[in-house]
């Protein structure tokens, strides 16, 4: 490298560094409305109650920075980190999160309507009661993920991972559940009413007390499941796995069990007719 090259690099990194400085002093509150900052290092930075809408933070750092209260709103964070970020209460509607490292952060109660979520890593993050309605996570990793109460209707979540997540309570009214895999999940006391789920995956997961209406499971897996007291009425569970769930008081009014397999352990309701359509295995 020449002298005047290096120079030149020098003098760059100095920019860098005196903007970060700049920004970094100041930025809880401020408005930074459509800025300009991709790939900028605003690791633990203080952004409580900051206007980041519509601002470009792609590939940005900001592993532990707190936001909360922070409006991000159509902001572009593809690719970002925010590892252990604080974002509880933060609205993110229509944000591009895609592909972005949100492990352990916490998301409790914020508003991401509308978000771009595809391949995002959200495992182990708290998103307790937050809005999800109609966002994109398909190949998201949401691996025990907290989930409870939120609300991902009309939500696609295809091919997404979400082993051991907790989401009691939550609504899936709608939801795209096509591949994704919720084994070991909770979802008891939630609403899968009319979800696509075809070919995904419950093993073990907990579906007890739950509204399972109108829905396409065909294929699924939900080997030792538990469906107890949970309304299956009207929805297909043709060629599903079903050895050693428990059906046990379900509701299963016109649900389609064509095929599906069961075998001894498995626990049937009372009053049962689909069974002559299905093969024990």
């Amino acid at each position: 490298m020449t002298p005047h090259n290096r120079l030149r690099d020098l003098m760059v990194r100095v920019a860098h560094l005196e903007r970060r400085a700049a920004l970094i002093g100041g930025l809880e509150g401020r408005d930074l409305s459509g800025r300009d900052l991709k790939g900028m290092n605003l690791s633990n930075a203080n952004l409580i109650g900051a206007n980041l809408s519509k601002a470009d933070l792609r590939g940005a750092v900001l592993d532990g920075a707190v936001l909360t209260g922070a409006a991000l709103s159509e902001a572009n964070l593809k690719g970002a980190s925010l590892e252990g970020a604080n974002l509880k209460g933060t609205n993110l509607s229509k944000a591009d999160l895609s592909e972005a490292n949100l492990e352990g952060a916490d998301l409790s109660w914020a508003d991401l309507k509308g978000a771009d979520l595809r391949g995002a890593d959200l495992s182990g993050a708290d998103l307790t009661g937050v809005i999800l309605l109609n966002c994109q996570m398909s190949g998201a990793n949401l691996t025990g993920a907290k989930l409870e109460e939120a609300d991902l209707t009309g939500a696609d979540l295809s091919g997404a991972d979400l082993k051991g997540a907790h989401l009691e309570r939550a609504e899936l009214t709608s939801a795209i559940l096509a591949y994704a895999d919720f084994s070991d999940a909770k979802l008891n006391s939630s609403v899968l009413l009319k979800v696509r789920a075809d070919s995904a995956s419950f093993k073990r997961a907990d579906i007890s007390d739950s509204n399972l209406e109108d829905a396409d499971f065909a294929m699924a897996n939900f080997e030792q499941a538990n469906l107890s007291n949970s309304v299956l009425s009207w929805s297909s569970f043709r060629r599903a796995l079903l050895e050693g769930t428990n059906l046990g008081n379900s509701v299963t009014t016109y649900a389609d069990f064509n095929r599906a397999t069961y075998n001894d352990q498995t626990t049937l309701p009372p009053f049962f007719p689909q069974i002559t359509a299905m093969t024990k295995v």
